[in-house]
């Protein structure tokens, strides 16, 4: 009985970590899409800084308001306007009534995804041009930094995985009076493997998956 109970919470445990991993991966790639289409079609106008461009700057633009009325505004901010919507009459005005171009081909999810990206971007550090120079020096970002990124973690979470594993391993071992010590090293990991094939299975077409991903979006770039 106890040996079921131990086996159902490092199934939980397992459980835990694979929806945390899925979680957090997935941020990361909505972030990063959401990236190329605020380039593709935002940039021209705002900043993801407090700075003012053609619009206004959008830092912190999802703690000011709610997802669901930014969907509406970002496809249409017109038709809100119309409808009489308060807090779209107050931006618009707020904007000298500058109409924003509506973005009606944008999903949800990519209006999602800029905001995500907005929400994680972090601010360009202004660069100092040379004296003799009048050409703007431009920060690149190293190619395949994404993919490594997100490999990373994968493998964070694969080792977090594995202390947690034998942690509960150490703890059986104690209730049956074995020491640790006595049991080789070849088992313990041949008994993670057995026990976790699944997951590691699944953790790793995760990661394989969305290294491809990255690796592809910085080449389109």
């Amino acid at each position: 009985m106890k040996k079921t109970s131990t086996y159902s919470k490092r199934r939980y445990l397992y459980a835990f970590i694979s929806v945390f991993a899925v979680m957090f991966m997935a941020f990361k790639m909505n972030a990063q899409d959401g990236q190329a289409i605020f380039k593709k079609n935002c940039a021209v106008c705002h900043t993801t800084t407090k700075q003012k461009l053609v619009g206004p700057g959008l830092e912190g633009i999802s703690t000011l308001r709610k997802e669901e009325w930014l969907i509406k505004w970002i496809k249409d901010s017109q038709a809100l306007v119309n409808s009489g919507d308060a807090e779209a009459l107050t931006v618009f005005e707020a904007g000298n009534k500058v109409v924003m171009p509506p973005f009606a081909s944008l999903s949800d999810q990519d209006i999602k995804d800029i905001l995500s990206f907005i929400s994680t971007a972090v601010p360009a550090q202004p660069e100092v041009a040379s004296s003799t120079s009048a050409t703007p020096v431009v920060k690149k970002q190293a190619p395949w930094s994404t993919a490594v990124k997100v490999l990373v973690a994968a493998l964070i979470l694969l080792v977090l995985s594995l202390f947690a594993f034998i942690t509960y391993i150490k703890y059986d071992l104690r209730k049956l009076g074995i020491a640790m010590d006595s049991v080789p090293l070849k088992d313990q990991v041949g008994k993670y493997l057995r026990s976790n094939g699944r997951f590691l299975f699944f953790i790793g077409i995760i990661a394989v998956v969305l290294v491809m991903k990255s690796c592809i979006s910085e080449i389109m770039q």
